[in-house]
This record gives structure tokens, C-alpha cells and sequence, in this order.
């Protein structure tokens, strides 16, 4: 979350009460004294707007606050200072001051007490803020849909993290259509296998059997998404089967002229230098990997 007055090239200081928000993150355990390197030192718990995320000051009293400090009293940097850990990255309790100093005189490990909190995530130090919100937005799709407990494993990587309540509007129509077909309403859990099954996987799996090369670089859920996209718009007509939405969709592919306003020519745009597995946190098993 960028902060009033952080420079722009180097980007804000991550604020945990941000990212425990975004992640629902757990509450902090003791964990001991150690030796930390710097450069997993992201964040803050509560001084985001002190530093950027280089560790520079951002007002000129605490630049000749650390000048001072700096001249007076080197060794301060040996006393320890109070972080919290997230996975692989730290924030921040006391000793801001610290770690900007180290950064500004290259110091590698600072020593620590340490506080873990929780996380159902992977947080390393070259966390990226729209992975977050991707993560949380996806997070949310996966527990009110039944998915985060019917198919644990599976994820929903969407270039568009407003996609994800299209995704759950597509879940809720199968539950109706599927409580009608079997004369009950049924379970969230029950609904999620078999919307993943029956509509989700065959809709990704036709569209890369009949568009092949053109949507390699796309993510499942990107696809399924834009297929969803045309079945919507064609309601009613003779084309609101997933084959025709298909080559419907590969239509609009094919027209370089328009490709900025299709569906999958912006699907396409946003991703290209995007790679699949860094749209979203990697979870984290039950050993913590």
C-alpha cells in the first residue's frame, strides 16, 4: 500500500497491518533471539510512513536524527532489534532506526527478537503488493465458493482481481441448476467438486484443445473467465455452448486490429511478462513449506 510522500522508485514499506488484513493472518508467538540478514527485513509494524522500502528517512528530522546516531554511537548497531516473522519476511517492532542504518552502511545481519506470526501463505522478501490483493481476492472466492475445502490444492489465478466475483456468480448458478436437477439443496463442498468438475476443468481443458497456442501463456482461471465472458454475453442464443464461445473467442484473437478490445487480447496484453505462479502466494503446507 503506497503512502503519501514515498518515492516512487523505490516503492513504500510494507505496513503488517496492511498485509494481515489482506492475508488474515494469525496472532504473534515468541520464537527467541536470532540472526537475521537485512535484506528479509520488508516492513513495519507501525513507522510505514518513517522509510521507504530502501530504508531512506522520509522527513529531513529523522535524516539528521540517523546522522547523529551514526557518529555518536556505531556499536549501537549490535543491540538487538524486535521484528515479527511472516514466512521468510520481518517487520518491524522497534529498532527502525537500525536497519536504516545498516542499509546505509551496507551491515548484512542484524541480531533480533523474534516474533512469528502465522500465515496460511509464502511471504518472502521480494513479496509483490498485487500478488497480495490477487491472493486475498482469490482467498475469499475460495472460501465462500466451498473450494478452500472441497479442493484445498487447487488455485485460481486471475490476471484481473475483479474476475473473481464472475467466478463466484458462475459457482452460484450451478447451485441452483444443480439443487434443480437433484431436488435439494446442496452443500457448499459438494457444489464446489462438482462445479470444478463438470463445468470449470472441461470449459479450460476445451478452450486449450480448440484455441491451442494462443492462450499458452493464460492461466486456467483466466480462460475459464473469458470463456464465461462470451457465454454470458450470447445468453439466449445459439451460441452460449462452450465450442462456439471458444471459437467465438479465438475470432477476436485473430483480429490484430482489434486486438486491445478483446477479451483475450487484454487477457493476453496483461500477461506477457507476467509468469502464472507469481499472480498469487504459494500456500503453505502443513510442515511450513
Amino acid at each position: 500500500m503506497r503512502l503519501p510522500g514515498t518515492p516512487h522508485e523505490c516503492g513504500p514499506l510494507l505496513e503488517l497491518g496492511w498485509l494481515s488484513r489482506q492475508l488474515d493472518l494469525g496472532h504473534p508467538v515468541d520464537e527467541g533471539v536470532d540472526t537475521i540478514a537485512v535484506e528479509r527485513i520488508v516492513g513495519s509494524v507501525q513507522r510505514g510512513r518513517d522509510f521507504d522500502a530502501c530504508w531512506r528517512p522520509l522527513n529531513d528530522r529523522l535524516t539528521k536524527r540517523l546522522s547523529d546516531i551514526e557518529a555518536a554511537n556505531p556499536r549501537g548497531l549490535d543491540e538487538p532489534i524486535d521484528v515479527i516473522r511472516v514466512d521468510r519476511a520481518y517487520f518491524v517492532i522497534d529498532g527502525h532506526k537500525r536497519v536504516a542504518l545498516a542499509h546505509r552502511t551496507g551491515r548484512a545481519f542484524l541480531d533480533a527478537r523474534i516474533r512469528r506470526v502465522p500465515s496460511s501463505f509464502a511471504v518472502s522478501p521480494e513479496i509483490d503488493e498485487d500478488a497480495i490483493l490477487r491472493t486475498a481476492r482469490e482467498s475469499e472466492f475460495r472460501r465462500h465458493s466451498g473450494m478452500a475445502l472441497a479442493l484445498p490444492d487447487v488455485r485460481f489465478a486471475l490476471t484481473e482481481t475483479d474476475g473473481y466475483g464472475e467466478l463466484f456468480s458462475s459457482v452460484q448458478v450451478h447451485a441452483i441448476e444443480m439443487s434443480e436437477r437433484l431436488g435439494r439443496v446442496v452443500g457448499r463442498q459438494e457444489l464446489a467438486r462438482d462445479w470444478y468438475a463438470t463445468v470449470y476443468a472441461p470449459t479450460v481443458a476445451d478452450a486449450r484443445s480448440r484455441i491451442g497456442r494462443l492462450i499458452d501463456s493464460s492461466t486456467d482461471a483466466d480462460i475459464f473467465l473469458a470463456i464465461h465472458r462470451q457465454r454470458v454475453a450470447w445468453w439466449g442464443s445459439e451460441c452460449d455452448a462452450i465450442d462456439c464461445a471458444a471459437q467465438e473467442l479465438l475470432v477476436e484473437r485473430q483480429m490484430a486490429a482489434a486486438r486491445e478490445g478483446s477479451l483475450l487480447g487484454r487477457l493476453r496484453g496483461s500477461r506477457e511478462d507476467r509468469p502464472a505462479d507469481r499472480l498469487l502466494l504459494p500456500l503453505i503446507d502443513a510442515d511450513g513449506r
